[in-house]
């Protein structure tokens, strides 16, 4: 329905609630505003390790000295209602001085991690 009860004209003005179609500047159109608020809070897993350290006295018969596996991910989870990419949203591309402005922010990478520390005798 959004476009549907959109500004138009003096005659014809919507609902009140739903911004005209363009995005230049004319009426403030283009400006940010409450209209374009919405809740950005958020609680983020940003690390989950889990590994095995063998015992020693297993690894001695095979001359190891120390043998651990382990796996791992980054950002896993981000518990948010926010709609865009990224609830930690950057600045304005062109001014420091406008945080919290979404423009388009990429989502954090979720990174997978095997890996195995061995050393021997």
């Amino acid at each position: 329905m959004g476009l549907l009860n959109r500004w138009v004209s003096e005659s014809q003005p919507g609902d009140g609630q739903t911004n005209r179609a363009n995005r230049l500047a004319t009426g403030s159109n283009g400006q940010t505003s409450n209209w374009h608020l919405e809740d950005g809070s958020f609680t983020r897993v940003r690390n989950i390790t889990l590994g095995y350290t063998f015992p020693n006295a297993m690894m001695q018969r095979a001359k190891i000295n120390n043998l651990r596996i382990y796996t791992g991910v980054q950002n896993p989870f981000t518990f948010t209602d926010y709609l865009g990419y990224n609830p930690e949203v950057n600045s304005r591309p062109d001014s420091a001085l406008n945080p919290g402005e979404d423009y388009g922010t990429y989502p954090l990478a979720r990174t997978y991690t095997i890996g195995l520390n061995l050393s021997f005798n």
